[in-house]
C-alpha cells in the first residue's frame, strides 16, 4: 500500500496477512521498502 503526506512526501506500508485467519501478522511503515528490509521482515 502506498500514500503522501501532507507536504507531499510518499510512504509505504509492507502488509502480511493470513488469509485464513485474516490476522495482520506484520506491518512495516517506511518511507522507503529496500528488498533486503521486506525479506527480513519480522513476523512474531
Amino acid at each position: 500500500m502506498h500514500d503522501t503526506l501532507n507536504d507531499g512526501r510518499a510512504f509505504r506500508l509492507f502488509n502480511v496477512i493470513d488469509d485464513y485467519n485474516r490476522e495482520a501478522l506484520t506491518v512495516n511503515v517506511s518511507f522507503s521498502l529496500p528488498i533486503q528490509g521486506v525479506i527480513r521482515s519480522p513476523l512474531r
